[in-house]
């Protein structure tokens, strides 16, 4: 049996009574393959449904032109957001819109 497989069955022993499924790769191991200089890399499992980002957009004042606030955007919004922000450039209150 090779190295790396006897230290991945000693991974799954530890791991496993902590309620975890089956074990890919663990610190443990990495660090004990890291210490005896071999030459094994260990990748995690990759996240397959991992959340979506909500799309971030700047909001430009529509008098002065200045862009002011990042905003998320949400994803059921149609179109270009528009809404009623204080500018610090015109010192009141006006009305931001999307920008690319």
């Amino acid at each position: 049996m090779e190295r790396h497989a006897i230290y991945a069955e000693i991974a799954q022993l530890v791991e496993h009574p902590h309620g975890k499924g089956k074990v890919t790769s663990s610190n443990l191991v990495l660090g004990l393959l890291k210490g005896q200089g071999a030459a094994v890399q260990l990748r995690p499992q990759a996240q397959k449904n991992m959340a979506r980002k909500k799309p971030f957009v700047k909001l430009a004042c529509k008098e002065c032109k200045r862009i002011n606030y990042y905003v998320h955007k949400s994803k059921g919004v149609e179109g270009k957001l528009k809404l009623k922000k204080y500018c610090k450039w015109c010192r009141k209150q006006t009305e931001h819109k999307e920008v690319k």
